[in-house]
């Protein structure tokens, strides 16, 4: 790192520690960038990387999602969260649109309305297809860059509107370091000229929530 980025990194961490205490906040602020160090310099710590994640989605991505979603015209009566995580997304939702919410990770978080489901494995889609309504809408957050193929996965889920949010955005440093960092853990970031690709068939709406990217899609054409 260049003097100037280790400045940077001096001052923000600083103010960090001069925040005060978030009521609100289900962790202090200290702690979570405390954990995120730990995952990201330590060799891996999926729970403080999903607590951070947690923290950064309800207080920044969790309205934005739900008005977007609010301003479809789809008919829908639940919210299925893929790679949930502590499921702070489909929770969200679940109380801002007035639907019940299921949650679907392969670890157990000990999350409310949750089940353990590998969906890298052909018996766990499976099984999550065979759980599956006609009027459940599908989200993710930070978790399609995790699948193999993440066409494929979608293609599988074609009869149902998915909603993602993926950290993709035009910035070039913030990309180049995404990207290496989570190829350490077997991921390849999606680059955002590539995201809307993924969901070939359906009709898509992108929101740009930087540096996310939100994409709304319809079912896949017949």
């Amino acid at each position: 790192m260049d003097k100037e980025y280790i400045d940077m990194l001096y001052h923000l961490l600083r103010q960090a520690s001069n925040e005060p205490p978030d009521a609100r906040a289900s962790f202090p602020l200290q702690h979570l960038i405390l954990g995120l160090a730990r995952h990201l310099l330590g060799g891996g710590d999926y729970l403080a990387l999903n607590q951070y994640l947690a923290y950064y989605g309800e207080k920044h991505l969790l309205v934005p999602t739900a008005e977007e979603i609010a301003d479809r015209d789809w008919e829908f009566n639940r919210v299925v969260d893929l790679g949930c995580g502590l499921g702070w997304l489909g929770r969200g939702l679940s109380l801002k649109l007035d639907v019940p919410c299921l949650g679907v990770d392969k670890r157990s978080w000990t999350t409310p309305n949750m089940v353990v489901l590998d969906l890298e494995t052909e018996k766990g889609l499976s099984t999550l297809k065979s759980m599956l309504g006609s009027k459940d809408i599908l989200v993710m957050s930070d978790f399609l860059h995790c699948i193999d193929d993440p066409v494929g996965f979608l293609s599988e889920l074609k009869a149902w509107p998915v909603v993602v949010l993926e950290y993709t955005n035009e910035h070039p440093d913030y990309m180049v370091s995404y990207a290496d960092q989570i190829r350490r853990y077997g991921a390849e970031a999606i680059a955002p000229l590539d995201f809307e690709l993924e969901f070939i068939g359906r009709e898509t709406v992108a929101v740009d929530l930087f540096p996310y990217m939100l994409v709304l899609a319809d079912k896949a054409e017949e």
